[in-house]
């Protein structure tokens, strides 16, 4: 069972995975990131285990920029 400190609005998740609320919703609009549940007024919950998955995505993404960073330099 989920209990509610495993819950997270746009703003609380996009802060904890590290990007702007925005780039959040864009991700939800192109199915990069699924919320756990949309109520009627467009407003977004997410789940502690998609939080971390996209904060984790966001991780190797950024590592793979710097080792990029690192080749070109």
């Amino acid at each position: 069972m989920i209990s509610p400190s495993d819950l997270y609005t746009v703003a609380e998740a996009a802060e904890r995975i590290g990007v702007p609320g925005r780039t959040l919703r864009r991700w939800c609009e192109t199915g990069k990131a699924v919320p756990l549940k949309r109520f009627g007024n467009g407003q977004a919950i997410f789940d502690v285990d998609e939080v971390e998955r996209l904060r984790s995505d966001r991780v190797e993404e950024l590592r793979r920029k710097l080792a990029l960073a690192d080749h070109a330099a």
